[in-house]
């Protein structure tokens, strides 16, 4: 992630963010430790650039009354254009594939119809940079990978987990 906010000049922030309170801009100090602040829990990140144009979405989600005891709402990151990073975090001894995402143009534009009101136009947003910068994070991803399992790619921190006895799960 460090990549992401020093190289390509991203901001990164929660996708959702914990209940009751609002979305944090995470800095890089901070990336380091989130699987340890995770508690068990996966993390969603957003990242987003300035040259997307278009500025992301915060959208308040309102829980319905007793789902969360304690808690009435939390927070999201949306937007066409965002690129998403879901680092899973280890349950039962296993720690499945994280994942990266993002919208081409082509199907942002069969869901634009949907989400206009939420989210806006997809003429907003620069595709040949949410493109660029989405193809770069995964070619960093590949290029820093220790290891594969079949066509994913093994981080170092995933292949350490691996060596002290937590299973790669193939999801």
């Amino acid at each position: 992630m460090t990549f992401a906010l020093d190289s390509l000049a991203c901001r990164v922030f929660e996708a959702y963010s914990a209940y009751d309170v609002p979305l944090r801009e995470l800095a890089v100090s901070e990336l380091a430790s989130l699987h340890v602040a995770g508690g068990g829990q996966d993390c969603q990140l957003a990242v987003w650039s300035p040259s997307f144009r278009a500025e992301p979405k915060r959208r308040r989600i309102e829980l319905a009354a007793g789902a969360v005891p304690g808690h009435s709402h939390r927070f999201a990151l949306e937007g066409w254009g965002l690129v998403h990073l879901q680092f899973t975090a280890i349950k039962n001894d296993s720690l499945s594939p994280s994942r990266l995402a993002f919208n081409s143009e082509a199907r942002a534009r069969k869901w634009e119809s949907t989400d206009i009101t939420r989210l806006g136009a997809i003429a907003a947003w620069d595709w040949k940079a949410v493109a660029d910068i989405g193809r770069r994070l995964r070619n960093y991803i590949a290029r820093t990978a220790v290891a594969k399992a079949g066509a994913r790619p093994i981080l170092p921190g995933a292949n350490e987990c691996a060596r002290e006895g937590i299973i790669l799960a193939a999801v």
